[in-house]
């Protein structure tokens, strides 16, 4: 039998699922450790203003070029 992976959400930098994955490749990596450091309200926060800051993408629109 092989052994499951395991699924649960990693909630810090110093899990051991990370070991060895570089993250100079991966894009927005910085942003990760930050988050990962972040009190759960923080964390609400960022979300909250992510799904405003989309609200606000899809009512904008688009200024010709010429001006």
């Amino acid at each position: 039998m092989s052994a499951r992976p395991d699924l649960s959400p990693i909630t810090s930098a110093a899990d051991p699922r990370l070991t060895g994955m570089g993250h100079e490749d991966v894009a927005g990596a910085d942003q990760i450790i930050q988050l990962l450091a972040a009190s759960p309200r923080e964390r609400l926060q960022y979300l909250l203003d992510t799904l405003d800051f989309e609200d606000r993408l899809h009512q904008a629109r688009r200024i010709p070029q010429g001006r």
